[in-house]
């Protein structure tokens, strides 16, 4: 803490980010684990205080793993280390501060969030950082607190505390469990003044209770998403006026088929039957009215990705209709969303792994700002598909290489989103 308190605040994080993400890469499933720590504390510890870019790289020459990880890192920094609060996990959330025991204030100045015993306020926890009322910490501050000034035995549980800068003062928060509906057990407002001595000893402001309220909005809106539109099979007797449109966009001079016909194959289905390319994926419907959408809000592009997609014979062509609903389903696994256990508010960090919630969150986001926002994600992913297709000179026999290359620049592209103002 000596040395990061000498660091600009800006360089503290970036440094802080780039140690975890090297650790995670490099350290953490390595054999010789211990060793492979004490040497990239040795290498990077030095490089820390004067971190350009160049001197980082030269310095992590010596260990090729290590300089791919850290040029990685320089290279996508505003992706990897977008939020500032991953250690939070499992604590995502809307929490009531309950102001329990009030001490003086004399020469701390305004407090950040007012009010005396009794009164409430609002603690975020996001991906992003801790809010605090209209507050936000300091970029770059938050730590992890839970073994500041005691000793913990072998095998003890400790429960999660962090701390984070608001202006001139620090919230330590104490959580009750190990998941929000634990909610906080206490939180203290704190402040580093002169003790008169020469030196700096903390001072309580203020210490409250905590409850948990309510799960972030787009962590929420997320779940209410996932519920309405995924894990319903498709009904190919409940749906023909969707399949009906769909072919009326994309040839509308012609009428539509009978519900079982070859000519279903035109519109990118791998057979006579439609309704057989949506029964294999829990995906079905959605793809449906997404294809629907593409062709209605989209037209000209669409007709062109499905035009490019028929080729010239096996060897030049895809299933159009199939592939969509593969990658989609993909994506959406990708954010478990979809396969194994549904995650549920408040628990995807435990389940998901934090390039998955990145992609959850900004999902969530986009889905708070915008009902139908998956519509022109799923246009973005089929323009990548067919990016893709053209790249791999339109051979289907690269086809599962252009799927997966696909559904990683699709995570890419997601994980990167925001909503538009």
């Amino acid at each position: 803490s000596d040395v990061a308190q000498r660091m600009p605040a800006p360089c503290r994080a970036t440094a802080r980010r780039i140690l975890s993400f090297l650790y995670t890469s490099v350290v953490q499933d390595a054999p010789n684990k211990n060793e492979m720590l004490r040497s990239l504390g040795l290498m990077v510890g030095p490089c820390i205080l004067r971190s350009s870019e160049m001197e980082v790289v030269v310095l992590m020459g010596d260990a090729l793993e290590w300089q791919r990880a850290t040029s990685l890192a320089l290279q996508h920094a505003e992706t990897i280390f977008a939020h500032s609060c991953w250690f939070l996990g499992p604590w995502l959330g809307v929490y009531s501060l309950e102001c329990v025991q009030q001490f003086s204030d004399d020469g701390a100045g305004e407090w950040v969030v007012k009010g005396g015993v009794g009164s409430l306020s609002e603690l975020e926890i996001d991906a992003d950082g801790l809010s605090w009322g209209k507050h936000k910490a300091k970029a770059g501050s938050e730590v992890n607190a839970s073994h500041w000034g005691r000793s913990v035995k072998e095998g003890e549980k400790v429960n999660m505390v962090a701390a984070a800068k608001f202006e001139s003062q620090t919230l330590v928060i104490s959580f009750a469990g190990d998941s929000p509906q634990d909610g906080i057990q206490y939180a203290e407002q704190i402040i580093i003044e002169p003790d008169g001595k020469g030196g700096l000893q903390e001072r309580v402001l203020r210490r409250f209770e905590g409850f948990y309220m309510k799960p972030l909005a787009w962590e929420a809106r997320l779940d209410a998403w996932a519920h309405s539109n995924l894990r319903h099979k498709f009904d190919a007797k409940k749906h023909p006026i969707l399949l009906q449109e769909l072919w009326t966009m994309t040839y509308p001079e012609d009428d539509p088929p009978a519900r079982m016909h070859e000519d279903w194959m035109r519109v990118g289905f791998s057979s006579s039957v439609p309704g057989h390319d949506f029964e294999e994926e829990e995906t079905g419907m959605l793809v449906l009215d997404l294809l629907v959408y593409f062709s209605g809000e989209h037209n000209p592009k669409y007709r062109a990705v499905l035009q490019r997609s028929r080729g010239g014979g096996a060897a030049k062509s895809y299933s159009f209709v199939k592939t969509a609903v593969r990658v989609c389903d993909l994506l959406l696994r990708s954010m478990w969303l979809l396969g194994g256990e549904d995650a549920g508010v408040g628990q995807s960090w435990r389940l998901c792994g934090k390039e998955a919630v990145a992609c959850r969150r900004a999902f969530g986001m986009l889905l708070a700002s915008k009902d139908d926002a998956f519509n022109e994600v799923f246009v973005k992913i089929m323009l990548i598909l067919d990016d893709e297709w053209c790249i791999s000179g339109q051979n289907a026999a690269l086809w599962d290489k252009v799927v997966s290359r696909t559904v990683s620049r699709s995570i890419a592209a997601l994980r990167g989103a925001r909503p538009i103002k």
